[in-house]
């Protein structure tokens, strides 16, 4: 389904007044367009059309460059609820697929506030901004532990038992 179709039915459940089924479309369809920025706008759009304004902030900072009054009211709301935790924290209310990786990769408002938190130019993503549970990295890792563990427990039961043998004998 093209991307114009997706914001037409979305647009078509907010002009009935469903606002919940025109997000739930809206949202259901960024992964599929790849965090599009149309798609990001017209969340934005109809987070600040319900009156939403820590919604839209959240939407807006993700993507864009040069706000209207109304849009960096609400960008400065959302930071301005998020900064407490510093540019960790303000990135791990993005979403995962929209947060940047460096500074210069970032929306010129989202920039100047990641700059004015002192973040480094390569955005340190750690578990503050990342998904919750184990990495993949992490589950070999511990597998790998977990077989040598056990290797060498085999280990010293059998050469306990042969020395035990051998005296014996």
């Amino acid at each position: 389904m093209p991307i114009e179709s997706t914001l037409a039915k979305a647009r078509q459940a907010a002009d009935l007044g469903d606002y919940g089924r025109a997000r739930e479309v809206l949202s259901s369809s960024l992964p599929n367009y790849d965090y599009d920025p149309l798609l990001l706008a017209a969340l934005a759009d109809l987070a600040l059309a319900t009156g939403d304004r820590m919604d839209a902030g959240r939407w807006l900072l993700s993507f864009i460059d040069n706000p209207t009054d109304q849009q960096l009211e609400s960008m400065k709301l959302f930071v301005d609820r998020h900064r407490r935790g510093g540019y960790r924290g303000l990135l791990s209310q993005l979403p995962n697929a929209c947060r940047p990786r460096k500074i210069d990769e970032s929306p010129a408002y989202l920039r100047g506030v990641l700059e004015s938190l002192n973040a480094p130019r390569i955005l340190q993503l750690d578990r503050a901004t990342r998904a919750k549970g184990n990495s993949f990295e992490f589950v070999v890792v511990a597998c790998g532990f977990g077989i040598a563990f056990l290797t060498l427990i085999v280990c010293f039961v059998v050469g306990f038992i042969t020395t035990i043998n051998w005296l014996l004998e």
